[in-house]
């Protein structure tokens, strides 16, 4: 399961004609509108484009998912058999699905962060040198300061030896955590950077170029956006790149110069 530490919901969901009948059944309506909110949390956490399951190949069984929700078994067979009748669910080997998860949430959007976090990491690890010491020990020469290009407010200095393995491995904990840390940063900025983007362009291209695209590394004079193929980079250097900046100083209070590039 993936780390995501956070969904999103709609803001008119109580408002929605299935909430609003599932709201209105006596004696139940609220705990099954309840559940519904946890089984969004649920899925959040799997991270599978909207499965809800106990672990990979491994549903959930009526008593288990009643356990998790912290409710009777008969609430929770009631609850599945009103999102399955409204057709919010499907149910197959793999799990449940919540079948509107996936384009709320823009899973793609934030897998991409994870992996480009990721490879950030990966080359890190790669520069990393071993120095023989004295007593057969090794000494790790790190570089300083290795998050100066992260997302801003994250930063950590280490020192740049350690004498054993124990400090290595702290020193590897240390980056992870600072990784994730920096990752959701970037998700939750570019969240509010898209917002303001959108006041400025047609739903159209909104949809087309700024909802693939991912922030993806944020200094303060510097922002990289990551494009997902090379045509809608080149329209986003070409024509969109003033809105971007001054978007992003908006919601930053930064001036940054605005890079493209390809993602995968």
């Amino acid at each position: 399961m993936a780390d995501v530490m956070w969904i999103k919901v709609l803001t008119n969901i109580r408002n929605n004609k299935k909430m609003k009948l599932i709201k209105a059944m006596p004696e139940v309506g609220d705990a099954l509108f309840c559940m519904w909110i946890d089984l969004i949390c649920m899925a959040g956490e799997v991270a599978d484009g909207g499965y809800v399951y106990l672990t990979d190949g491994r549903p959930y069984d009526e008593e288990e998912l009643a356990v998790e929700l912290n409710r009777p078994v008969q609430m929770v067979r009631l609850a599945i058999e009103t999102f399955n009748r409204y057709n919010m669910i499907s149910i197959d080997d793999n799990g449940i699905l919540l079948k509107s998860f996936a384009e709320i949430q823009d899973i793609e959007s934030m897998e991409r962060i994870r992996q480009l976090g990721a490879a950030r990491q990966r080359k890190l690890r790669e520069k990393r040198r071993y120095l023989p010491g004295g007593d057969n020990k090794q000494n790790l020469l790190a570089e300083d300061n290795i998050n100066n290009n992260s997302c801003l407010n994250n930063d950590v200095t280490l020192p740049s030896r350690y004498s054993n393995g124990r400090d290595k491995i702290r020193e590897d904990n240390i980056r992870e955590e600072v990784e994730i840390d920096n990752n959701i940063n970037l998700i939750n900025i570019w969240e509010n950077v898209k917002g303001e983007i959108k006041k400025n362009i047609s739903l159209s291209n909104y949809n087309l170029l700024i909802q693939p695209a991912c922030l993806f590394e944020l200094t303060e004079n510097e922002a990289v956006i990551g494009c997902n193929n090379e045509t809608n980079a080149r329209h986003m250097e070409s024509n969109m790149r003033q809105i971007i900046e001054r978007s992003i100083c908006n919601v930053t209070g930064y001036s940054v110069a605005v890079k493209f590039v390809l993602i995968e």
